[in-house]
């Protein structure tokens, strides 16, 4: 699919929950994707959340650092550039794509998620998952994005991304 542009704002916002409002301390928690609710709402950087329970929204208000997705929770395999097919064609037709959210992994601290399983266990093989973890990280921040911008897994969304992703993959 094509890059396309949409309206600012698609992403990072206080009206549709980041990952579709799953909770993300119980991917800490629980090792689970567990849905979350509008009951359990908080919100960190101009960005929604939902949790299942007062309790994981406490534990989030307090460190929302700790909890945040990497890569904004877009496709960390599609955010790390491994795809030698064409770097800048890959990072946008993933982008389009929404992740699976129960498509996940959480290590050092850190949570990711992916496209699908086969992104993960490409994400895990090649140079391993630490070295393409550092390139995701190494390659949305290019994207220069404020704490707000987290992936609410909406086609807007999607697109938004894809277009900074199309500005930055034509300079490198």
């Amino acid at each position: 699919p094509a890059c396309e542009e949409t309206p600012a704002g698609a992403c990072g916002s206080e009206s549709a929950p980041a990952l579709q409002g799953f909770d993300v301390v119980e991917y800490f928690a629980s090792d689970a994707a567990v849905q979350g609710s509008a009951a359990h709402a908080a919100t960190a950087g101009g960005s929604l959340y939902y949790f299942s329970s007062a309790a994981n929204r406490d534990a989030f208000a307090a460190d929302p650092r700790a909890y945040a997705p990497q890569c904004g929770g877009f496709c960390a395999y599609g955010m790390s550039g491994a795809d030698v097919d064409s770097h800048a064609t890959v990072l946008c037709d993933l982008a389009l794509d929404t992740v699976d959210t129960s498509v996940f992994k959480v290590d050092d601290g850190k949570l990711y998620l992916f496209k699908g399983a086969s992104a993960l266990e490409m994400m895990e093989g090649g140079d391993g998952f630490a070295a393409n973890a550092a390139a995701a990280a190494a390659y949305y921040a290019e994207l220069d994005l404020d704490a707000a911008f987290v992936n609410s897994n909406s086609k807007d969304c999607q697109s938004e991304v894809s277009m900074m992703w199309r500005e930055v993959a034509s300079s490198m």
